[in-house]
């Protein structure tokens, strides 16, 4: 089952939810919900954040061509990311500081920096696309990497010791590699690790005949092969890839407002390891004594983009104990 929740993001009180199957895609779920949020909200202008499941031509396409805008992560798969990481190689990007706050888990440590770029090439639908990259998550894709090339290297070197045993129970080549191609899937380190099985060749001699062996005794060689596996760390490899640590593409519709919209684009980025997250901001709000609001929608977990006013929050909450409904909290926020 497929659980959609929308939750106000400041204090997180849930707002509406439904369920679909369990094995209804992601990506399909995206234009029934800014449906649903654009009649709650009453307008279609809001900014609609989601994570890389939104990045269809389906999706953006219809969002915009009804007035809607949008941001979204860009998945890895996209010929545009390629096209920035084979860039970066050997360019250097004019970075933008954003936000920047202190270290959440370690008051010691580097502070949580967030910049953007802003490359010349849009998306292939023609929307405009942001490089967004983190300190804190350059340092987290560091150390993935090593760990779990690490990790990688132990269960290499262990089949490598049950190989080189007297009773390996490893015989045959496409067991090897079957064990071997599971644990560079498991850790993802295929692209930093190069492994091949070889063959040994182990000679024993022992006498022709039977008897006491003597100055004249003859020995025949005896040829027993086995099967070994050796590796080697691409550098190259991780070199081109620590050029893009901490970075990952976002493509938006409609205008940035300034930080505050900036720093959507940054939680919506999965920072926490989300499955589907978008959140919802009004547009045109700058109307004399107009309050600002927001609602976040996720399906996994939650994101906190303070924009809420107290007076929001507390229709929102009034709305949630079943005094208000959902359209007369959205036209009581507005006041």
């Amino acid at each position: 089952m497929l659980f959609i929740l929308t939750t106000e993001g400041e204090a997180g009180v849930p707002v509406h939810f439904r369920c679909t199957d369990g094995n209804v895609a992601d990506v399909t779920t995206h234009i029934d919900t800014w449906n649903t949020l654009r009649t709650v909200a009453g307008r279609a202008d809001f900014l609609y954040v989601a994570d890389s499941k939104l990045c269809s031509h389906e999706n953006m396409g219809y969002i915009d061509r009804n007035g809607g805008r949008f941001v979204t992560v860009m998945p890895r798969n996209r010929q545009e990311d390629g096209q920035f990481r084979k860039w970066i190689q050997t360019n250097v990007p004019a970075w933008e500081l954003v936000w920047q706050r202190p270290n959440r888990r370690d008051p010691d440590g580097p502070r949580d920096e967030w910049y953007v770029f802003k490359p010349e090439l849009p998306s292939a639908e023609l929307y405009p696309i942001v490089r967004v990259c983190s300190t804190l998550l350059t340092l987290k894709h560091t150390f993935r990497r090593q760990k779990n090339v690490a990790a990688a290297v132990d269960h290499l070197t262990d089949i490598k010791r049950r190989l080189a045993g007297a009773r390996a129970r490893l015989r045959g080549a496409a067991q090897i590699d079957l064990e071997v191609a599971e644990i560079l899937e498991r850790y993802r380190v295929g692209r930093y690790l190069k492994v091949t099985r070889v063959v040994r060749e182990e000679y024993l001699y022992r006498q022709a005949r039977r008897g006491r062996p003597g100055a004249d005794t003859a020995y025949r060689k005896i040829t027993k092969r086995r099967f070994d596996i050796e590796w080697t760390l691409d550098h190259e490899a991780i070199v081109y890839d620590q050029h893009s640590d901490g970075m990952y593409p976002s493509c938006r519709v409609g205008h940035m407002r300034e930080c505050r919209e900036a720093r959507s684009v940054l939680f919506a980025s999965g920072e926490r390891g989300m499955i589907m997250v978008s959140s919802l901001l009004p547009g045109n709000s700058a109307r004399k004594g107009e309050r600002t609001c927001q609602i976040t929608l996720w399906q996994a977990s939650a994101v906190q983009i303070p924009a809420f006013s107290s007076g929001a929050s507390s229709h929102l909450q009034r709305a949630c104990q079943g005094s208000v409904t959902a359209r007369q909290w959205c036209a009581g926020s507005a006041r």
